[in-house]
């Protein structure tokens, strides 16, 4: 069914497959962590009488986020929770405002679109949430619920950019004539940019009749001499059309059409999930966005899901946003992927050249996290250790360098391979307060110089730093069987990990893909030797 033009792209280039439907520049979006009109003010009660400050902390949901979508392709885009996939999401088609940047769709920027612009849009732009459940009216039955975004748009309305005509049968003596009306493409989908009627035109006792084959369509007949003149047009109002529309869709997504009438909580998950994918499909959108809507779904019911969409998206050469933590699902749907941490995509690929060829030591950690199918296979894995650090004060440089098994070595000391990676774990295990840096404080039992014995023992039992390193380390070791732990990740941070190209320097590169394809991105100070 043909549905009306984007009049709030008007004059805009329209991609043609292959090509940038979709493209982020920059993209930020900021949250204040304290809501309402008092929620940023604070007090200073040192003096006589308090003193009201007004200081808001911002937390960085998205920050500076870059990447296109083509025409026809399905972008996967993953990353533990809390990393701000579903905030990016819901910034693309500005369901909230972004803070700063551009999302440019079908050359339009959406920052600057508004009203009914905006509106209008909107129907090129669906969302499939991730819960079946909430995301469906229990009120509601599943016809309406489907309905309702064409009902929003005032749809079907002809596009003028389609032109009609009638395939005619002729089981009469007389020549014909046909005439069809400009908005049959409503009822009729159009091919190349023409909406084809079928018309039957018999001879009965009665006399000639014409009969389309759309339930939708009616056909007139006037006879003439030796002539018949048939006009075809619209017979069916915009609810009727809506209806059929309704349970076509049920069809295509795997539903029974005579589910139209029932309610959701008749439903398992994922036939659910087929009402939301439909829901999304009423309106001819050219871009989905899939936030995780598999992951509340049993494997088997995945893989059907996973298979309705893919056909779905051959049919009318959808373009989707696929947002998962499961990185095989990712592989099985995908045809590039972006992995995305604390705010940030940290690497981008094709989807081939990422799972044999991963680049950023996130993305390693997150493959090595997929369960073997074999279970003698004895792979190393890489688990990552430590929380993910706040979005409201992101770590300087490459936000993962706090967790990061290959962070780079400060220059300023020429650690052997031994010596950097026993600094870093002591590093790491005063910031964070590991069991042992917690129980080494000096008491009546064991005095200082036995507690400094036995931390030098659990993290440097194989390496002996020396040098102004090892007067660094000393200190600290010192500091922390004094009961002063903060001095001691105080100095360790500025000696060690803050001296690190890692924590100095942003990592923005853009690498020779090893398997061909489009560029291989990957934001890591380890590839600094690499890049194009």
């Amino acid at each position: 069914m043909s549905t009306e033009p984007d009049a709030g792209s008007a004059g805009a280039v329209q991609p043609g497959f292959g090509e940038p439907l979709l493209e982020v520049s920059n993209l930020k979006k900021y949250f204040g962590n304290s809501e309402g009109f008092l929620g940023p003010i604070t007090f200073d009660r040192d003096g006589a009488v308090p003193r009201p400050t007004v200081e808001r902390e911002w937390v960085r949901a998205v920050d500076g986020v870059e990447f296109d979508i083509k025409r026809g392709e399905t972008l996967g885009l993953v990353g533990e929770s809390g990393c701000g996939k579903s905030t990016l999401a819901r910034t693309l088609l500005k369901l909230v405002e972004p803070t700063d940047g551009e999302v440019q769709f079908k050359g339009v920027d959406l920052a600057d679109a508004g009203g009914e612009q905006l509106r209008r849009m909107r129907k090129d732009m669906q969302i499939i949430f991730q819960d079946p459940q909430s995301s469906l009216d229990p009120r509601m039955k599943v016809g309406p619920i489907i309905e309702e975004p064409m009902k929003a748009h005032d749809l079907p309305e002809s596009d003028p950019s389609v032109s009609a005509r009638a395939d005619v049968r002729n089981d009469t003596e007389y020549a014909v004539d046909v005439t069809v009306d400009d908005d049959v493409d409503v009822a009729v989908d159009a091919t190349d940019g023409v909406a084809v009627a079928d018309v039957e035109v018999v001879e009965t006792e009665e006399g000639v009749t014409a009969t389309a084959e759309s339930d939708l369509l009616g056909a007139t007949v006037e006879e003439a001499g030796d002539r018949v003149q048939v006009t075809v047009s619209m017979s069916a109002s915009k609810g009727a059309v809506r209806r059929a529309r309704v349970r076509e869709l049920l069809g295509k997504v795997g539903l029974d059409p005579q589910h139209y009438n029932r309610y959701p909580h008749q439903f398992s998950g994922g036939q659910r999930q087929r009402i939301n994918l439909a829901r999304a499909l009423s309106v001819n959108p050219d871009f989905i966005v899939c936030d995780e809507p598999t992951s509340a779904l049993d494997a088997s019911i995945q893989a059907q899901v996973l298979n309705t969409m893919n056909e779905l998206q051959d049919e009318f050469g959808l373009t989707y946003l696929f947002i998962s933590h499961d990185l095989s699902v990712i592989r099985y749907i995908a045809d590039r992927v972006a992995v995305m941490y604390l705010g940030e995509i940290v690497e981008l690929a094709d989807k081939e050249e990422l799972f044999e060829n991963p680049k950023h030591p996130y993305t390693d950690a997150l493959l090595s996290a997929i369960p073997a199918p074999d279970p003698r296979a004895t792979e190393a894995r890489a688990p990552l250790e430590g929380d993910v650090p706040s979005p409201i004060d992101p770590p300087s440089g490459c936000r993962f360098r706090t967790r990061c098994p290959e962070l780079i070595a400060p220059p300023e000391y020429d650690f052997s391979e031994a010596e950097w990676d026993a600094v870093r774990a002591f590093t790491r295990a005063v910031d964070r307060r590991a069991p042992a840096i917690d129980a080494a404080e000096a008491d009546e039992e064991r005095g200082a110089g036995t507690l400094r014995r036995e931390l030098r023992m659990t993290y440097f039992e194989d390496v002996d730093v020396g040098g102004e390193a090892g007067e660094v380390v000393d200190e600290a070791i010192a500091a922390v069987v004094d009961g002063d732990p903060e001095t001691a990740d105080a100095l360790l941070q500025e000696a060690f990990a803050e001296r690190s190209i890692c924590a100095r320097e942003d990592p923005n590169y853009v690498l020779e893909p090893e398997l061909g394809g489009s560029v291989h991105k990957a934001d890591c100070h380890l590839h600094r030797g690499d890049a194009d």
